[in-house]
């Protein structure tokens, strides 16, 4: 399944390119895409959550920046933040650092923010801080808005949630198993404001460089 996906997106993709169509087409040809690239990256989920559990899959751990990813992070959904007139405002600490794959750690963040925005209230800021607790990082996101569905929540946390492309649920189950890959844990909360807190262990255990998960951001 996920060659012959990959094989769709390269071919869409190829299609893009030749850029001989009107705005409409191009729309809904970047709408094609988009959805065929977050399949193919819920395969690749499924395999690695696969291979996680029969040990055969390790991540490529790196010593990365918080400060540096989230910033990374907040440049590629800067645009959308500027659109409902949000604030995205980075308050990590720029020392702090922790071993991780970067490719699915990226993602993870990536996959929070969206999901942030899109549910944030016009003109609000988004904040994000960092904290270590004992040899835990913590990061806290919080925004005003609204806060995840009952179905979100149920797809992000239940075990053996069954799938839906309702709203932004199968995305947040996705966030978790990457963070559950990480040894970490994800919390959300609405106390006053909504928050999203991620605590992710430092120093990672049986760490191994010999392979890469799978994930579209690879090819």
């Amino acid at each position: 399944f996920r060659v012959s996906v990959l094989a769709q997106l390269r071919g869409l993709n190829l299609i893009k390119k030749n850029n001989c169509f009107d705005t409409f087409s191009q729309e809904l040809l970047s709408e094609l895409i988009n959805s065929t690239t977050f399949t193919l990256d819920m395969i690749s989920m499924l395999l690695n959550t696969y291979q996680y559990k029969l040990k055969n899959c390790f991540f490529n751990y790196e010593n990365l920046n918080l400060f540096d990813i989230i910033t990374d992070t907040c440049s590629v959904y800067e645009k959308s933040a500027n659109e409902k007139s949000i604030k995205l405002n980075n308050y990590c600490d720029k020392n702090l650092y922790f071993l991780a794959d970067k490719t699915s750690m990226f993602k993870a963040f990536c996959i929070l923010l969206n999901t942030v925005i899109s549910n944030s209230e016009k003109n609000s800021d988004i904040c994000i801080f960092s904290k270590v607790i004992q040899d835990k990082i913590q990061i806290d996101i919080n925004y005003n808005g609204k806060f995840l569905t009952e179905e979100e929540h149920k797809r992000m946390f239940e075990k053996n949630s069954r799938f839906s492309t309702v709203g932004h649920g199968i995305k947040m189950n996705l966030v978790k198993k990457i963070i559950d890959f990480h040894f970490g844990k994800i919390f959300i909360s609405n106390n006053h404001k909504n928050t999203f807190t991620i605590q992710l262990p430092i120093y990672q255990k049986n760490k191994s460089s010999e392979t890469r998960l799978l994930w579209t951001f690879n090819e």
